[in-house]
């Protein structure tokens, strides 16, 4: 079983006949303080489920808009998508205490340990640039590979001291 269904299966909560994802989104956006990290978890990990093509979308407005401010995108792609990495990074500035990107990506090392045999879950390409450029930002990425029957993508990084890593993705939920 992986990480995803073992968090499905313990929750206590039916998603799809109660608001509760509405509910604990709405929280988010108004930058409820007291979200804990198993609610970052679901946050993130249930996004996909309940808006596909807000991320989609989302995650195409950059190439749309190649030339437009960063920030006016970002601020335009979180009211399509407000669990949004990409958009979350550029909007997050050092002064701010609390850090949605931050805590995002601290949910999503949490829930796995991105090695071979379990592998972090995000929800598209550009979440794994940006959990890369979280986790290991003095590293550069000099490899990917992909086996093309379970959607798991390994992904070298090397830094300036020689030093490589190897980080995994399941990529299952969103790759055809």
């Amino acid at each position: 079983m992986d990480k995803f269904q073992e968090l499905l299966s313990i929750m206590k909560v039916d998603y799809f006949q109660t608001n509760y994802y509405d509910e604990l989104l709405k929280r988010f956006e108004d930058n409820d303080q007291s979200i804990n990290f198993f609610e970052y978890n679901e946050l993130y990990h249930f996004y996909l489920t309940f808006n596909l093509n807000g991320t989609t979308l989302a995650d195409t407005m950059y190439n749309i808009y190649p030339f437009q401010n960063k920030r006016d995108i970002a601020t335009m792609v979180l009211r399509i998508c407000p669990i949004n990495l990409r958009a979350l990074r550029i909007l997050d500035t050092s002064e701010t205490p609390y850090s949605k990107f931050k805590s995002l990506c601290e949910a999503i090392e949490g829930s796995a340990t991105g090695s071979a045999e379990d592998p972090y879950i995000v929800n598209s390409i550009v979440d794994q640039l940006e959990l890369i450029n979280f986790k290991f930002p003095d590293f550069i990425i000099t490899n990917q590979t992909e086996n093309n029957i379970t959607r798991i993508v390994c992904i070298e990084l090397f830094n300036s001291d020689s030093n490589s890593v190897k980080v995994y993705f399941d990529n299952s939920r969103f790759s055809a």
